[in-house]
């Protein structure tokens, strides 16, 4: 499974998972100290998880995508994180940060400039020796 977020969505999830700060993000974006900043980052990243379908309003109260939010726990509270340079075919450089927690593996890296690409990665992920601790 693969997400593409924006920094609101993200930080809303994030948020959620009881993070205060993660490898791999700009923490002083994700999670302001100001108050009327951080109600407002949430709002937004509340409104546009339901207008992209992440979050669905229903009867009962709010349906959420299951693996969203277990990648999202995964990133917020890791047990371990690995952060890779790769150089991509336009000769651009990408951070990828690997997060695991128990067996439990993802990915997440900037998409583009706002938007993060998440991935919950096979159990079986070959990933380096270092990180499979």
């Amino acid at each position: 499974m693969q997400a593409q977020l924006d920094q609101a969505e993200f930080a809303y999830l994030l948020h959620t998972m009881g993070a205060k700060a993660v490898v791999g993000v700009n923490n002083r974006q994700f999670f302001p100290e100001e108050p009327t900043r951080r109600d407002s980052l949430l709002t937004t990243g509340f409104a546009k998880l339901k207008e992209n379908g992440w979050l669905v309003p229903t009867d009962e109260g709010i349906q959420s995508n299951g693996r969203l939010l277990l990648l999202s726990a995964i990133i917020a509270s890791p047990s371990l994180v690995l952060t890779v340079t790769q150089l991509t075919e336009d000769k651009r450089q990408r951070t990828v940060n690997y997060y695991q927690a128990g067996n439990l593996r993802g990915e997440q890296f900037e998409a583009e400039y706002g938007r993060y690409a998440v991935s919950q990665l096979p159990k079986t992920a070959d990933l380096p020796n270092s990180f499979a601790l």
